[in-house]
């Protein structure tokens, strides 16, 4: 890649207009080599300085910054440099993944994050694994990944087709739990501020820990973990159903209108008002497109099941 393109990039990065693949051409870029890493860290300090001297609507210029950094010497800087939050904003709303490449300099081991949005997003580690990383989650990992290690922490709901190893372990922790495979396809979505964490095994096996117990889970059992009581249950599920986030899509088999409508509820955090009495019909099984508004979806239902519905403030009032 040319210099002049790069800069650009880097440029485009810094002001926080940088689109999703220029986000991974400069993470490729920064991982290639490490003069690439001080060069960047130079322009952006640089970047940050001019910023701090002018109001925040202020865009350096470029070819001035490039002059500064070769007429003076600067310091190497290892503080941990985190990218700004407005930058992380400009590239959530255009429902991109967000690439943290964090410049985090922890005993010299830098550390990447992947952070999604209002979008589901799916990448490869370093190993080959691949994982589709849920909305508003975060997945992070530091870089002797596939190296000397394979740990990811998580924060939020993640799908796991995991690269068998029998040399290193693939570890994901998530709150106080600690979920270890070889090769596996599993999920887990454990999220900040909840309590329970759950972990769903699709195929292979995985060894679940937390300080108090350790559990072999097994094919199309998951593990249902309350982080406040220090409890565990194991149950049986059905991969389809549990894992149909990953393709933007909700299914259900055989629930109750009620249920259904529970479901949606959830997923879209809203208020769907019932009537006291139960829809009486039978119970339901089918798919629907999560890109669909609630409103779209409401619609789609009506002309098959003898309901209406209004909307209420900001609440859905069925009516049957």
């Amino acid at each position: 890649m040319e210099k002049k393109d790069i800069e650009h990039i880097i440029a485009r990065y810094l002001s926080g207009e940088a689109a999703g693949e220029e986000m991974m051409t400069l993470m490729e870029w920064l991982s290639a080599d490490e003069d690439n890493k001080t060069e960047f860290r130079k322009i952006q300090s640089y970047w940050n300085a001019e910023i701090s001297m002018h109001n925040l609507e202020f865009i350096p210029d470029f070819e001035n910054l490039r002059y500064k950094i070769e007429q003076s010497e600067v310091q190497k800087n290892r503080n941990v440099l985190w990218l700004r939050p407005a930058l992380v904003a400009a590239v959530s709303i255009i429902a991109v993944i967000i690439i943290s490449h964090l410049m985090l300099k922890m005993d010299n081991d830098e550390v990447f994050t992947y952070i999604t949005g209002s979008s589901i997003s799916d990448f490869v580690l370093p190993d080959g694994t691949q994982v589709a990383l849920n909305k508003d989650s975060k997945l992070t990992y530091n870089e002797s990944f596939g190296r000397n290690n394979r740990i990811v922490s998580l924060d939020g709901e993640a799908y796991f087709d995991v690269v068998h190893d029998m040399k290193q372990q693939f570890v994901v922790n998530a709150g106080d739990a600690k979920i270890t495979v070889f090769g596996t396809v599993f999920s887990v979505k454990s999220k900040k501020g909840e309590d329970i964490l759950k972990t769903s095994l699709i195929e292979g096996s995985v060894r679940f820990e937390t300080p108090d117990q350790t559990i072999l889970l097994t094919p199309h059992k998951q593990i249902l973990y309350n982080t406040h009581l220090k409890e565990v249950t194991v149950e049986k599920f059905d991969p389809e159903i549990e894992v149909a986030w990953k393709d933007n899509l909700i299914k259900y088999k055989s629930v109750s209108f009620s249920e259904l409508i529970s479901l949606l509820q959830k997923h879209y955090e809203v208020n769907i008002v019932l009537p006291s009495e139960e829809l009486k019909i039978s119970k339901l099984t089918g798919t629907i497109d999560a890109g669909q508004s609630i409103s779209q979806i409401l619609d789609m239902m009506k002309n098959n099941i003898n309901f209406e519905w209004r909307k209420e403030n900001e609440d859905y009032m069925i009516i049957y």
